[in-house]
């Protein structure tokens, strides 16, 4: 009965995110994305890279105008 709560609240979090205009993402405490809403994907250009349990450094590899893009967004 508990898990299924969870489960609930989980997909009404996710919904959430999604419907939100604003990039929302989440990384673990090692700095890993786990989640990226459709803003997000689309400012990073992340749409075609395998972005989850990536680091930023790992993802600049992958892309390196992501780089250039996550500086531009840190620093306001």
């Amino acid at each position: 009965m508990m898990l299924e709560g969870l489960s609930h609240q989980n997909e009404l979090l996710t919904l959430l995110i999604e419907a939100l205009p604003d990039a929302v993402f989440l990384k673990d405490g090692m700095g890993r994305w786990q989640v990226a809403n459709e803003a997000t994907i689309r400012l990073y250009h992340l749409r075609d890279i395998p972005w989850r349990n990536k680091t930023d450094a790992q993802l600049a590899d992958l892309h390196p105008e992501f780089r250039t893009i996550h500086e531009e967004h840190s620093q306001t």
